[in-house]
């Protein structure tokens, strides 16, 4: 099997869905999403296999960590497997980090699966989306799903700010906003001084820029997923000018949090900041 070479990776992209299971069918119940995520990201909805990722990331020496998104609850939507995300990437581990996913509602049964995927298919970390789950990341209840993670020093990241998901669809699709305020990171982080965090794309984060800037300055364990300074490990999805603009807004807002200098101009990283079209889902 292949092993994954660090020092010939110019970048890993730490956020990739996988869309497209090559052992169930396609579940009929999605196609009003995925024609809705389609209209809204102004895309064609025609995703590539967790194999077709690794050949277009091993092709540009990147590396990539991919999931998919438990919302069997939340949206009525069959999930792939988190056995199958994890056995195909193994297929790929040149290139290719296996996360999961586990909707915090399925209580002790979620903490078994998460215990069973470590130890047997091991994956590198857990993906929450408390929009599509429906849940406030401090909700008591998830917690005992936190333990397992912090045990195994893996990682847990969280989508944050607003998301396209459910735009264009008749009451959103349901999903509120409201759950993935960052702020109730901070409670995780406070409670779980171990756990390693991340706080997904904040270039969507908006109105919160200032409020992750300063969650992220009180807790050093937390890591931005875009992070303001080595911009080089991850891609943002805007394009161009709006794609910097967005990245300098993020580093001012970091920088004051922390009492640092401004770099206004967006200095920090500049070299690193090359333009890559990725083959990534937009389950964001």
């Amino acid at each position: 099997m292949a092993t994954m070479n660090l020092d010939e990776l110019v970048a890993i992209d730490v956020h990739t869905h996988a869309e497209v299971s090559t052992r169930m069918v396609a579940d009929d119940a999605d196609r009003e999403a995925l024609e809705a995520r389609g209209r809204y990201f102004r895309y064609k909805v025609q995703h590539p296999t967790i194999a077709q990722m690794a050949a277009y990331y091993r092709a540009r020496k990147m590396a990539f960590v991919v999931f998919t998104v438990d919302h069997e609850r939340g949206m009525g939507i069959q999930r792939i497997s988190n056995e199958e995300v994890a056995e195909s990437a193994a297929e790929h581990a040149d290139v290719a980090i296996p996360f999961a996913s586990i909707d915090p509602a399925r209580g002790r049964m979620g903490v078994r699966e998460a215990r069973r995927l470590i130890k047997d298919f091991g994956v590198r970390g857990f993906k929450f989306h408390p929009n599509v789950q429906a849940f406030f990341p401090n909700d008591r209840d998830c917690y005992p799903l936190y333990e397992v993670i912090a045990e195994a020093g893996l990682v847990a990241l969280f989508h944050s700010g607003q998301t396209g998901i459910g735009a264009g669809m008749q009451g959103g699709g349901g999903l509120r906003l409201k759950y993935s305020n960052p702020i109730y990171l901070d409670d995780v982080a406070a409670d779980f001084p171990t756990l390693k965090i991340v706080s997904a794309h904040p270039e969507r984060l908006h109105r919160f820029v200032r409020l992750v800037a300063q969650v992220f300055r009180a807790e050093a364990r937390a890591v931005r997923e875009l992070s303001v300074e080595r911009q080089s490990l991850v891609r943002q999805r805007q394009p161009g000018d709006r794609s910097r603009a967005l990245a300098c807004r993020v580093r001012q807002a970091a920088d004051q949090a922390r009492g640092a200098a401004a770099d206004p101009q967006g200095e920090r990283g500049e070299a690193a900041r090359a333009q890559v079209t990725s083959p990534r889902g937009t389950l964001g």
